[in-house]
């Protein structure tokens, strides 16, 4: 049985949400992009599947 799809753009707005999160914890040059793949219990290649680089998440 296939999953059901998310919405458009859930992907991109749960990364956004946990790098916040992370950005507040341990400021933004001390969160990395594992640390946020880790943070939502994903691989780093699904992160950067929605962003191309942690500044594209900072200007999000």
């Amino acid at each position: 049985m296939a999953r059901p799809q998310s919405p458009r753009g859930q992907g991109r707005r749960r990364v956004i949400d946990a790098a916040v999160e992370l950005f507040a914890e341990h400021g933004v040059s001390g969160t990395s992009l594992q640390m946020i793949a880790d943070h939502l219990g994903v691989t780093k290649a699904a992160v950067y599947y929605q962003f191309h680089a942690k500044e594209d998440i900072v200007l999000a």
